[in-house]
């Protein structure tokens, strides 16, 4: 199996032998949520998943929807047999689930300047090429300027989806998936085609020619993405050309009316590195840490001129040693504000990206911080 983009994870075990020795031993939940991606029909298998301490919540929770509206249902006519009124008690579990995993509340979309050079230029990539991503380090509002411009584009927040990609995301989570189902009468096993974000979205869109839909995928480079977009990838590239899906075997063409923004962090040790097919079909903007996004950010926060001057400054000295993005700033009000957020996040960010060997960049960052902001411990 390949690493997933993770640093030194091992192979995963293809025997239910091996897959339930390592799921009972193993303190990695990168290695617990691979494991689960490969053994996910196995309920052996998952049950020791779910016992380890170290199992990620978001693995019990696909599991339960997995259970519900696959598994179960697969086998709903032999169960109406047995349980008459299964169907109501299998709506009834599901919305019982919603209060231990409510949705979320989406925050509203953004809106951004296109009077602003840059934005321009972005925005109108978007309108021309159909597919850009905004790269650049951490907390430099790639998310949040990926959010306005698909608001600029589609004049709908419900024309837009979000998604973000992770190590253990897949082709099966994107494009479609397969399940079976068992035929009561013929006792004979059909496959049943689930459509996925990406699919869904492309029926939408070519459904309403008038209308435009973005795609945005957060943190693009820390899935597999040859894994996720499958034969995806030659659709980017020829939108014209319909290409046959890997499960359905549907013919697929992407609609000129969907667009998709990808972000990219460019510091985080843990992506994986994009290939050129990838380079090949996207446009690329680079997102700096920006000092006149700061400034206005601590204005609109009523933060003391003196203070703002203060804080700038040692922004763009620290830029000489590591890219901080302005977004880190952003609930900051006073000098108590900054010392929690040295204490609290900057600190522990900074020695994680700091090797010991590097330990004097750590403790020269420190020193302009503590000493251009006038903090005291």
């Amino acid at each position: 199996m390949k690493e997933d983009g993770i640093s030194g994870l091992r192979d995963i075990p293809r025997t239910e032998k091996g897959a339930l020795s390592l799921a009972q031993t193993t303190d990695d939940p990168r290695v617990l949520e691979s494991l689960y991606n490969d053994h996910k029909e196995n309920p052996r298998v998952v049950k020791a998943i779910v016992n380890n301490p170290y199992c990620p919540s978001n693995i019990k929770r696909d599991y339960l929807d997995y259970v519900l509206n696959d598994y179960l249902r697969a086998y709903r006519d032999r169960l109406r047999t047995l349980i008459t009124d299964w169907d109501d008690l299998l709506d009834a579990m599901n919305i019982c689930l919603e209060v231990w995993n409510p949705p979320r509340e989406i925050a509203p979309i953004p809106e951004i300047n296109l009077e602003d050079p840059r934005m321009r230029e972005v925005f109108e990539a978007i309108e021309n090429y159909k597919q850009v991503i905004l790269y650049g380090p951490p907390g430099t509002s790639k998310t949040y300027y990926a959010k306005g411009l698909a608001l600029a584009i589609t004049n709908d927040p419900n024309n837009v989806e979000l998604v973000q990609f992770h190590p253990s995301y897949s082709y099966e989570d994107f494009v479609e998936s397969i399940f079976p189902e068992v035929d009561e009468e013929t006792k004979i096993i059909k496959f049943n085609i689930k459509d996925k974000v990406f699919k869904k979205l492309c029926k939408k869109a070519d459904a309403n020619p008038d209308k435009k839909y973005v795609l945005i995928i957060d943190e693009i480079n820390r899935a597999d993405l040859s894994k996720v977009f499958g034969e995806i990838f030659s659709a980017l590239e020829y939108r014209k050309e319909a290409i046959r899906l890997l499960y359905s075997g549907e013919k697929l063409t992407i609609p000129s009316n969907l667009y998709i923004i990808g972000t990219m962090n460019t510091i985080d040790k843990s992506t994986v590195d994009l290939d050129f097919a990838l380079m090949r079909r996207f446009k690329f903007f680079e997102v700096n840490p920006d000092p006149n996004v700061l400034r206005k950010m601590l204005v609109k926060n009523e933060v003391e001129e003196e203070l703002i001057e203060k804080i700038i400054n040692v922004f763009k000295q620290i830029q000489e040693y590591y890219p901080l993005g302005h977004a880190y700033f952003k609930d900051v009000k006073s000098k108590q504000d900054l010392k929690l957020l040295w204490n609290h996040q900057l600190s522990f960010l900074l020695k994680e990206y700091f090797t010991d060997l590097q330990k004097e960049t750590y403790e020269t960052i420190k020193r302009i911080y503590w000493e251009g902001l006038e903090l005291e411990d």
